[in-house]
């Protein structure tokens, strides 16, 4: 039986300067990057359904500080946080920007302040989830 296959095919980390369009990039795309500590930012990741069969699935957001990673949480050193610019609110609809394309159908992502991102049913489909942390 073949399994539903979901992967992460590209990152990118922005700075919270602006909306979903006019924010700044940090990095260029699937580099890591140096934050310094108490400011603000936005990480972006496309993910996409490579096996044609229907995930519905929700997501967690780990982050590494350079060793193992572990999952973001209210408890945890990278916390999510609410932007310093409206637009973007929690829950915005969001466009494709990244380049690392899966090449499969876009489905709109969303904006999250809260890991709390809407369940999208992805087949054979790509999307990407902004996080503001």
């Amino acid at each position: 039986m073949t399994q539903k296959l979901v992967t992460e095919h590209s990152y990118r980390a922005r700075n919270d300067d602006g909306n979903l369009s006019t924010a700044t990039w940090i990095a260029a795309e699937d580099t890591p990057w140096t934050q310094d500590a108490d400011v603000v930012f936005r990480v972006r990741h496309g993910v996409a359904e490579s096996n044609n069969k229907v995930d519905a699935a929700a997501y967690d957001l780990y982050y590494s500080t350079g060793g193992a990673y572990a999952l973001v949480t209210g408890s945890t050193p990278i916390q999510y946080a609410a932007s310093a610019n409206t637009p973007p609110t929690n829950g915005d609809a969001i466009s494709s920007q990244l380049l690392g394309s899966a090449g499969q159908t876009f489905v709109n992502g969303e904006y999250s302040e809260d890991a709390q991102f809407a369940l999208l049913s992805l087949k054979a489909q790509e999307t990407e989830y902004e996080s503001c942390l």
